[in-house]
């Protein structure tokens, strides 16, 4: 559903709103999966991250920058944007 629906707001929340859709698993197996090599997911990243910032889990952060880190450069900037700044 995220491959087709990747820009869509309204599957956006859907899917972050489900119980796996808004968890480091399902980040660390949607790059295991090469998901974002196959089509634009910046916004859902943006989205995704933001979620992950406002519960403020130090660790989940952590692992949500370190992961981002393995993804192209228009993918960090996405994370980045979401992200609190200091």
């Amino acid at each position: 559903m995220l491959e087709k629906y990747a820009k869509d707001k309204w599957f956006q929340t859907a899917i972050l709103s489900s119980g796996t859709g808004i968890s480091m698993e399902f980040m660390h197996y949607l790059v295991a999966h090469q998901s974002f090599d196959h089509s634009d997911k910046t916004a859902f990243l943006t989205t995704f991250a933001h979620a992950i910032a406002a519960r403020n889990e130090p660790g989940e952060l952590i692992d949500l920058l370190t992961l981002s880190a393995q993804l192209d450069k228009k993918y960090q900037a996405a994370v980045s944007k979401a992200l609190p700044q200091a």
